[in-house]
């Protein structure tokens, strides 16, 4: 339930002020709110977010993550945060992927790339991903970025680009 909370307000604090409030409203004082019911209340698990796109991209599931990114976009999310949390995504795998490449040890693993929540989703990630991969990666997130900032006039087929180059 936490780890649903967590991702549903990501690093907004106000938006994580105001689902514990709905929560709370919901239980209507002390007690337990089950993972369904917070999977119910705030709409986790109704829509994806940039967490999972980058996973989605990382599987090779370019269709259903141009879905997402579609969705995101026509939820009124800025693409240029999109491609920030992108960029913060990958560099996580990266970490990763070298703190895999070094121990094996998944414990160490997330520790080195900082990911607290959805471990079991960041390892399988790092798994996949080859590390020859990454200059190629954080070469198309560069030129995204320049076709974001005036190169490109539809942000959206940019993005769309980039995740396609990317699955």
């Amino acid at each position: 339930g936490l780890e649903g909370l967590v991702r549903a307000a990501g690093n907004d604090l106000g938006k994580m002020a105001g689902e514990l409030e709905k929560l709370s409203l919901y239980e209507d004082g002390p007690g337990v709110v089950t993972s369904e019911e917070i999977k119910e209340i705030i709409g986790v698990g109704r829509r994806g977010t940039v967490f999972d796109l980058t996973g989605l991209i990382v599987s090779g599931r370019s269709d259903e993550a141009l879905i997402l990114l579609n969705h995101l976009l026509d939820q009124g999310e800025a693409p240029l945060k999109i491609l920030s949390l992108m960029v913060g995504s990958y560099r996580k795998l990266w970490l990763g992927i070298e703190a895999w490449a070094g121990t094996e040890d998944s414990r160490s693993v997330c520790e080195a790339a900082g990911v607290r929540f959805y471990q079991s989703d960041f390892l399988r990630q790092v798994k996949k991903m080859k590390p020859t991969a990454i200059p190629y990666i954080y070469r198309r997130l560069v030129e995204a970025d320049d076709a974001l900032k005036g190169g490109e006039k539809s942000s959206r087929l940019a993005l769309e680009r980039l995740i396609v180059d990317l699955a």
